[in-house]
């Protein structure tokens, strides 16, 4: 019935009390079910008919067939959440397939329910991560004892600088000497997607801990200060993207949907869902009224956001879709898979044509004006003319996969964040390298200062 998720423990923090001290849903008791029952229980999968990622529903759930009461209020010994909990035998006990909760957990559960089982958050009916956007991330590494791959990068508005993923961390890099300038922290395990908005002033922080939370935090770059945990979820946030106006910000993730928002505000605006598998990337059309995107259901869409109707469903991978990109003119989407990028139109669905043969393959793909950039298995960041398919230059410099890849604001240098925990960054125009570093703060022979 419930399912933990592979992860260790220490990357939740809830508070332990002392036997006296009132317990908290929000504080102590949705961590909990957040990390090892909503993956099992929530509206797209509900095992046993039974959801938790709400409090209502978890409080007023369909009785099991014996009629008794999953929570009685101020009787644990009566409810069937606890006794799923504490079962001996391993096959009936809850979370399913999966080690005990740790005896302070259950204790924190039985304490909750003795005291009442009450509410002290703002929505009975708000889903569970809504609950959580205080969450409170453990402090990254003073120094790394290996290299972290880096699955994020982006420049800052001058160029001068560079924002990298890390661990429970962003890092930020002079690109002139590869020194490391400052750390945000109090960041999620990890970061997928690092966007800076229109106006250079907010950074968006996509990432999450893996099977357990997902979220997009608004980083103020000149201050160093959360603007807003802007979206949260039960899994990662994988992607992100600001439309052409900055206004609005879209979320994708492994919770298989893509949700918009006002950025000014923080206010939900759309929900897209149609994809039945993680949401691996997602891309604007020019006016901001269409999302393309991929997944690892084997598909890419086109959704047009106002209705949140799917325009277009391309089924021509085969394989799990790992990035996409509209072709400037709107008419059609590049797409990849882990082999092969294909442009296909949206109007029929169609396939133009096929870029194969990429060394490697494909891992991460990303649009900026008329260039196409394909980051390679191989260690090389390809650049492609999006609308006639030619190679234009390939960069050199990782030892393993690319992962990420970023241009400047004034489009004059190209950034990628490698497998092996090495950023490069080269000029656009004449390819040579103007910097390479390994994006890890104290690792011997890092610079930091």
């Amino acid at each position: 019935m419930f399912r933990t998720a592979l992860i260790p423990l220490f990357f939740l923090s809830f508070s332990a009390h002392a036997a006296d001290d009132a317990v908290s849903f929000k504080r102590d008791v949705a961590p909990i079910l957040a990390q090892h029952c909503v993956a099992c229980h929530n509206a797209k999968k509900a095992k046993g008919k039974y959801r938790v990622d709400t409090f209502d529903l978890l409080i007023a759930a369909d009785r099991p067939a014996d009629k008794r009461d999953i929570v009685v209020p101020g009787q644990p010994d009566k409810s069937v959440l606890l006794e799923l909990l504490i079962e001996p035998d391993a096959e009936f006990r809850m979370p399913q397939d999966a080690d005990a909760l740790p005896a302070k957990q259950v204790s924190l559960i039985k304490r909750w329910i003795e005291q009442g089982a009450t509410f002290d958050g703002s929505d009975r009916k708000a889903d569970l991560s809504t609950l959580l956007r205080d969450r409170q991330h453990p402090k990254p590494p003073s120094a790394y004892p290996r290299a972290l791959p880096i699955s994020a990068v982006s420049f800052s508005a001058d160029g001068k600088s560079l924002y990298a993923g890390g661990y429970h961390e962003v890092t930020v890099w002079d690109i002139a000497s590869g020194k490391l300038k400052k750390r945000f922290q109090s960041i999620a395990q990890r970061t997928y997607a690092l966007r800076l908005s229109a106006d250079g002033k907010s950074l968006a922080v996509v990432g999450g801990d893996p099977g357990v939370w997902g979220e997009v935090r608004l980083i103020d770059v000149a201050s160093d200060n959360l603007v807003r945990v802007l979206h949260t979820s039960g899994n990662v946030a994988l992607d992100a993207a600001f439309d052409p106006s900055g206004k609005r910000l879209a979320v994708a993730g492994a919770d298989a949907q893509v949700v918009v928002y006002d950025v000014a505000t923080g206010k939900r605006l759309h929900v897209l869902t149609g994809h039945t598998d993680w949401v691996t990337s997602l891309a604007w059309d020019k006016d901001g009224k269409r999302i393309a995107t991929s997944s690892r259901d084997k598909t890419a869409k086109v959704f047009d956001v106002a209705t949140g109707n799917v325009l277009a469903t391309y089924t021509g991978h085969g394989r799990r879709v790992v990035g996409v990109a509209f072709k400037p003119d709107g008419n059609a989407v590049w797409s990849a898979d882990g082999r092969s990028l294909h442009v296909w139109n949206i109007h029929d669905e169609k396939k133009q044509a096929e870029i194969g043969g990429i060394d490697g393959g494909v891992k991460r793909i990303d649009a900026v004006g008329d260039t196409l950039l394909v980051a390679g298995g191989d260690g090389k960041v390809r650049r492609y003319n999006i609308n006639d398919r030619k190679l234009g230059r390939t960069f050199e410099g990782h030892s393993e996969w690319a992962q990420s890849v970023a241009v400047s604001t004034r489009g004059d240098l190209l950034a990628a964040g490698g497998f092996d925990g090495r950023v490069v960054v080269w000029r656009v125009e004449g390819g040579e390298m103007v910097g390479s570093w390994v994006a890890a703060p104290g690792l011997r022979g890092t610079p930091t200062d």
